[in-house]
C-alpha cells in the first residue's frame, strides 16, 4: 500500500490533500454548537410548531376582531388612484376656489325658484350618464340605415327594466322621461317649432336637416355637441364618420333620489341591468363601429375587475400549492407553506394601517398579492432544497443538522429580501400617494414574509420529518414497499457511498450536542465491495439502516424509528443519487466556460456596451402627458376616452381649460389633514385684507375686466380664447361688466323716481318733516 501511495504524481498528493483539508473543516462545521433556535426546534418540535403556527395566525385573529368591530381595516379606493401632489400651490388653490362658498357662519341659498326643478329625478346626474358613439370609420355616418340603427339602439337602451320609472331623467312635474340627446332629435319633430325642416321621421332629407341645424341661431351652438373636429356641411350634402348619443340618468334635490345618494344605486343598476344590453349591442352592431361610456359603470367595472384579479390571486396560489406539493411529496409542508403566504398578507396589513397609519389601499395594493407570492414560496424552496441537501451529510444530531441548513439558507433569503424590500422603499421616497404607499406596503410584506420562513417554517420542516416523512397513503402503502426495494436495489449496485461515516460511540443523551467519539471516513482507495460492505453495516438514512437481510435482527432494524429514536439518532448521509443533468450542465459545462479567461476578456466590454446602450434609451424616457388608461386600447372604454378627447368637436378637454381670477382667497390650509387621506381638502383661508369696496379697487377692477372684454385678435389666437358659437362674442365672463349695467339702470331708474316725486311734491313733503 506504501508503494502505491508513492508511485501517485504529487499533483495527485496535492488534490487528496486540498480535498481532506475542505472535508476537514467541512466536518468541523457541521459538528459545531447548533444556534439556539435550531436547537430549540430539534428538541420541542411539537411545542414550538404550535407556538410558532399561533404567531402566524395571531395576525388573522386581529384581523377578523377589528373588522367585526368596524374598524376600516382595509380603506379601500379603486375609484380614485392618487397620482397627484396634493399640497401644490395649483392644487390647494383649486380646492380652495371649489369650496369658497363653505365657511363658517354661510347662508345656503335654497334651490328651490332659482331654476333649478324640484320634481323627482329633475337634475341630469352627469357622472352616471352614459355617452354611445357611433364610428363608421372614415365613411359617413349620416346615411338613412345608420340613422335607422341609432334610433333602435337608443329605444332599445331605455326600454330597460327601471329606466323609466326609477332612473331617467325627467322633463316636468309628470315625471315624463327625456328624449336621449342625440341628432336623432332634429329628425323626430322635437324641435318642429324652431323650424319645420325638423320634421323628417323618414330621415329622407339627411343633408337638409343637418345644414339647418347646423346653421339656425336656436340650435347650433348645442348641435356642436354631435359633431368630430373634421366634418363636412352643405345645404346638399353633409358628411362627417363620428356622432355621438347622451342618455341621462336623473336625480333630485331631495328624497330617495338625491343626487348625493345615487351614486352606487345607479352604479348597481347599470351594472346588473344596463351593461347586459350594451354588451348586446357591441357583439351584434356591425354596420359601425360601437362603443360606450358612462363615468359611473367605468368604477362598476373596474372594482368587477379587481376582484376578478383577487380570483386570479386564487388560482396563483392553487398551482403553487400543487408545485409545492410536487416538489415536497407533502400536503403538509405545501399546505402550511401557503398559509404562512396569506398570514404574511394579514400581518403586514395590521402593520401598514394600523401602526404606520396608511388610509389608502388601491390597484397597487392588489398587485402585492402576486408578488409575495412568488416570493414567498421562493424563500420556502430555498429553505427547503438546503434542508434536503444536508441529508447527503452527516451530523452529530437533527440541532446539527437544523443548524446548517438554516445558516445556508438565511443568508441567501436575506440578501434576496434586502435588496427587493430597498427598492420597494427606494418607491416609498416618492411623493405621490399610490406609488408611496405601495413600496411602503410591498417592502414591509417582503420582510414579513422573510421572518415567517426563518421562524414558522423550520418547525414545519422539523415535524414533518419527524412525523410524517415515513407516512404514506394507505392505498400507496404496499406498491410503495415493493417500489423502495427496486430501487434501493438498484441504488446498492450502482452508487457507491462518497461521505460515508462511523460512529464509534453512541452517548446521544444529549441530542442538541456532538457525539462523542470519532468519526472513520473509509478510505477512498477501498474496492466498491469493501466500500459497499462497510456501507451496509453503518449507514443510516434518515433514520432507517440500509441493511436488507432477511435476519430477524435486521427486520427489527428495518422497522421505521419512532420520534424518540428519531430525536436521539445522529444523522447519517444517504447515499447519493444519479445528478440530475441541470446541475451536471452548471457544474461542468457552465463553471467551464464562465471560468475561462477569454470569457471574462469577452464578456467585459458586453456588458459595458449593454449598460451604455440600456443608459442611452432610459435618457430618451419622456414623462406620459396622456391620461391613466385603465383598458387596452381596442377596449370600448379607451376608444371612447380617446374619442371624447381628440375626435369630437366639443372635448372634455375643453371644460378643463378654465382660467378663475378670484381675490380674497388664499390657499387651502391642509397642515391638520393625515399624510394619507385623499379626501381631506383642508380649510379655507381668507384675505382679511382684501377689500373690494374702495373706489380705487372698485376702479381697478372694472380696468381689470375691461382688459379682459377688449383683447386683442392676436391675444385671442395666441391664448386660444373661445368664442360663443351662437353670438360670436368671447366666452369671457366678469362681474363687473353685469354690475356697471345693473348700476346704469339703477341710476336711470333713481333719476326717473326723482322727477316723479319731485313732481309730485314729495321731496317738499319730506324736508318739510325733517327734523
Amino acid at each position: 500500500m506504501a508503494s502505491d501511495d508513492t508511485s501517485k504524481p504529487a499533483w495527485s498528493n496535492s488534490d487528496e490533500a486540498l480535498t481532506h483539508d475542505a472535508e476537514k473543516l467541512q466536518q468541523e462545521r457541521r459538528n459545531r454548537k447548533p444556534f439556539f433556535y435550531c436547537r430549540w426546534v430539534a428538541t420541542r418540535p411539537y411545542l414550538m410548531f404550535f407556538v410558532t403556527l399561533i404567531l402566524q395566525l395571531f395576525p388573522v385573529v386581529i384581523t377578523g376582531i377589528l373588522f367585526g368591530a368596524n374598524y376600516d381595516l382595509f380603506p379601500t379606493n379603486f375609484e380614485v388612484l392618487p397620482m397627484e401632489l396634493y399640497d401644490i400651490p395649483y392644487r390647494v388653490r383649486d380646492y380652495a376656489y371649489r369650496d369658497k362658498h363653505k365657511f363658517d357662519n354661510s347662508i345656503t341659498r335654497s334651490l328651490t325658484d332659482t331654476g333649478y326643478p324640484t320634481y323627482e329625478r329633475g337634475l341630469s346626474y352627469s357622472f352616471s350618464n352614459i355617452e354611445l358613439f357611433f364610428d363608421a370609420d372614415g365613411g359617413n355616418i349620416l346615411t338613412k340605415a345608420n340613422l335607422q340603427t341609432i334610433k333602435y339602439i337608443e329605444e332599445y337602451l331605455i326600454a330597460s327594466d327601471g329606466y323609466s320609472t326609477s332612473f331617467c331623467h325627467t322633463k316636468n312635474s309628470s315625471l315624463i322621461c327625456k328624449d336621449p340627446t342625440s341628432l336623432i332629435r332634429y329628425f323626430d319633430g322635437t324641435f318642429a317649432y324652431v323650424s319645420p325642416t325638423f320634421n323628417d321621421p323618414t330621415f329622407s332629407n339627411i343633408a337638409g336637416v343637418i345644414y339647418e341645424a347646423y346653421t339656425n341661431n336656436l340650435t347650433k351652438a348645442d348641435f356642436e355637441y354631435f359633431l368630430p373636429k373634421s366634418y363636412s356641411i352643405t345645404p346638399t350634402t353633409s358628411s362627417f364618420s363620428v356622432t355621438r348619443t347622451q342618455i341621462a340618468i336623473g336625480c333630485s334635490l331631495s328624497g330617495s333620489t338625491k343626487c348625493l345618494l345615487m351614486r352606487d344605486t345607479a352604479r348597481q343598476w347599470l351594472g346588473k341591468t344596463m351593461k347586459p344590453r350594451l354588451e348586446t349591442l357591441l357583439d351584434d352592431i356591425s354596420q359601425f363601429d360601437f362603443y360606450y361610456i358612462s363615468s359611473n359603470l367605468l368604477f362598476y367595472d373596474v372594482i368587477q375587475q379587481a376582484m376578478k384579479d383577487m380570483m386570479f390571486a386564487i388560482g396563483s396560489m392553487f398551482f403553487i400549492f400543487c408545485f409545492m406539493t410536487f416538489h415536497t411529496r407533502s400536503l403538509f409542508v405545501s399546505g402550511l407553506a401557503v398559509m404562512s403566504i396569506l398570514t404574511s398578507f394579514a400581518g403586514t396589513n395590521l402593520i401598514y394601517r394600523c401602526i404606520i397609519g396608511f388610509e389608502y389601499l388601491g390597484f397597487f395594493h392588489v398587485l402585492a398579492i402576486f408578488i409575495i407570492l412568488g416570493i414567498g414560496a421562493d424563500d420556502l424552496f430555498v429553505f427547503y432544497d438546503s434542508w434536503r441537501l444536508t441529508a447527503f451529510s452527516s451530523y452529530p444530531s437533527l440541532a446539527h443538522r437544523l443548524t446548517e441548513a438554516y445558516s445556508k439558507s438565511c443568508k441567501s433569503m436575506l440578501i434576496t429580501s434586502i435588496t427587493t424590500a430597498v427598492a420597494f422603499t427606494a418607491s416609498a421616497l416618492s411623493p405621490l400617494l399610490a406609488t408611496k404607499s405601495f413600496g411602503v406596503f410591498a417592502a414591509i410584506l417582503v420582510i414579513y414574509n422573510y421572518l415567517s420562513v426563518i421562524i414558522f417554517f423550520p418547525t414545519v420542516v422539523m415535524v414533518y420529518h419527524i412525523k410524517y416523512e415515513d407516512w404514506t397513503w394507505p392505498c400507496c402503502r404496499c406498491r410503495k414497499k415493493g417500489d423502495n426495494g427496486k430501487i434501493e436495489n438498484d441504488q446498492r449496485s450502482k452508487v457507491v457511498p462518497e461521505n460515508v461515516y462511523t460512529v464509534q460511540s453512541n452517548d446521544t443523551k444529549d441530542p442538541s450536542s456532538p457525539i462523542k467519539g470519532d468519526f472513520v471516513r473509509p478510505s477512498a482507495r477501498l474496492s466498491p465491495i469493501k466500500a459497499k460492505e462497510l456501507s451496509d453495516k453503518s449507514k443510516i438514512e434518515n433514520g432507517y439502516t440500509s441493511r436488507r437481510s432477511v435476519s430477524e435482527y435486521d427486520n427489527d432494524i428495518n422497522k421505521p424509528m419512532t420520534t424518540k429514536q428519531k430525536l436521539n439518532s445522529p444523522c447519517i448521509p444517504k447515499a447519493k443519487q444519479k445528478e440530475k443533468k441541470l446541475v451536471v450542465f452548471f457544474r461542468d459545462h457552465y463553471w467551464r466556460f464562465i471560468t475561462s479567461k477569454w470569457t471574462r476578456f469577452a464578456l467585459l466590454p458586453v456588458f459595458i456596451a449593454t449598460v451604455c446602450v440600456f443608459g442611452y434609451f432610459a435618457s430618451t424616457l419622456e414623462p406620459d402627458n396622456e391620461n391613466l388608461q385603465l383598458f387596452q386600447d381596442d377596449h370600448h372604454y379607451s376608444k371612447a376616452v380617446y374619442a371624447q378627447e381628440y375626435t369630437m368637436l366639443v372635448s372634455t378637454a375643453d371644460s378643463l381649460v378654465q382660467i378663475h381670477v378670484v381675490w380674497g382667497l388664499k390657499n387651502k390650509d391642509r397642515s391638520h389633514c393625515h399624510f394619507s387621506s385623499i379626501q381631506c381638502r383642508g380649510n379655507n383661508v381668507y384675505d382679511d385684507d382684501f377689500d373690494p369696496n374702495t373706489v380705487a379697487n372698485q376702479q381697478a377692477l372694472m380696468t381689470f375686466c375691461n382688459r379682459l372684454y377688449n383683447m386683442t385678435a392676436a391675444e385671442i389666437q395666441e391664448y386660444k380664447i373661445r368664442r360663443d358659437s351662437s353670438t360670436g362674442q368671447l366666452e369671457v365672463a366678469c362681474f363687473t361688466k353685469d354690475l356697471n349695467t345693473f348700476l346704469q339702470v339703477s341710476i336711470l331708474l333713481m333719476e326717473e323716481l326723482e322727477v316723479i316725486l319731485i313732481e309730485e311734491g314729495f321731496t317738499e313733503y319730506l324736508t318739510d318733516k325733517d327734523p
